[in-house]
């Protein structure tokens, strides 16, 4: 059963960054609970709201989202996890340009209706 609860973690955190990477707001939206927290790699913290004003607008736009690493799921009962992931990252903004970096990041996912929501989100510049 762990297992399973596992492996559909992580089939929901590749479709949210698929979504992402293609720019499929609605999609990504529909992952997330509504008070989600996005706290990006350079310290910037965002709600649900905020997130998709900026994916919106084209404020910022990710390109490249990959694993460099499988990531661990931890399980806490049937209806909560912490995904901990590697990921090389490809970004633009407005403000800042075209990045190219490498994340550590810890995605919190928890039940709602019966469907895994990303409920936190949360990176940091990976070390060289």
């Amino acid at each position: 059963m762990a297992d399973r609860l596992k492996a559909s973690v992580i089939r929901i955190e590749e479709t949210r960054l698929y979504a992402l990477t293609t720019a499929n707001t609605p999609a990504l939206e529909e992952m997330m609970t509504a008070d989600c927290t996005y706290v990006h790699s350079n310290g910037l913290v965002q709600s649900k709201k905020q997130f998709f004003a900026a994916l919106g607008t084209g404020a910022l736009s990710y390109q490249v989202f990959r694993w460099t690493e499988p990531p661990t799921v931890r399980l806490y009962g049937g209806d909560f996890a912490i995904l901990a992931g590697k990921a090389h990252l490809e970004v633009a903004s407005k403000a800042a340009g075209e990045a190219k970096f490498d994340v550590l990041y810890t995605a919190v996912y928890t039940v709602v209706d019966a469907e895994w929501k990303l409920a936190s989100y949360q990176s940091t510049v990976a070390a060289k």
